[in-house]
């Protein structure tokens, strides 16, 4: 149990209590103050201290002689002093903001339409070169070099029939050695 006297870790209350440290190191302040009394104390401090600020605290705005008096001190440190209080907007640059809004309202609306309708939009079929190349480049895939094995040109133009809107002639050419 650390005394008053060799407690080095207050500091690290009064930063873990702020919320200035990682999580490993408020992990290690927080086991330490349950062990030190000290530290314990110092926490309730704080806390009771944060507590009675913002309950009783209220806010007074500084005089114009305190800040004329404060200006007159930064002026003779040779610094600028701050402008009073912001100047509201005049009416050209309210009028400017609203419609810098809403052209980029408009802009991003714009943008969104054309993305809509660009990937939405359905695709077109394909023609009848692209179905025939595809097609072929299956059929020299291992396992599909005859999709329909007959022996009779009877069995092979109806499939085709299913298949396309015309029946290419079939030649049975079995005797030279191309079975259908």
């Amino acid at each position: 149990m650390s005394t008053r006297e060799n407690c080095d870790k207050i500091l690290l209350i009064q930063a873990d209590f702020d919320g200035e440290l990682d999580a490993a190191q408020s992990a290690a302040i927080a086991g330490h103050r349950e062990a030190c009394a000290y530290c314990r104390e110092a926490w309730e401090q704080l806390q009771a201290a944060r507590h009675a600020v913002r309950k009783k605290a209220s806010y007074h705005p500084a005089s114009q002689l305190l800040r004329s008096r404060l200006d007159q001190k930064l002026i003779a440190a040779g610094l600028a002093p701050m402008a009073n209080t912001p100047t509201p907007p005049s009416a050209l640059r309210r009028l400017s903001i609203w419609w810098r809004s809403l052209v980029s309202f408009g802009l991003g609306a714009a943008i969104a339409t054309m993305a809509a309708i660009m990937f939405i939009q359905p695709v077109p079929p394909s023609d009848l070169t692209d179905l025939v190349l595809d097609n072929h480049i299956r059929s020299l895939q291992p396992g599909h070099l005859v999709d329909i094995a007959s022996n009779s040109q009877h069995n092979v133009k109806p499939w085709f029939d299913g298949k396309r809107n015309f029946a290419p002639p079939v030649k049975n050419l079995a005797d030279q050695g191309f079975p259908l």
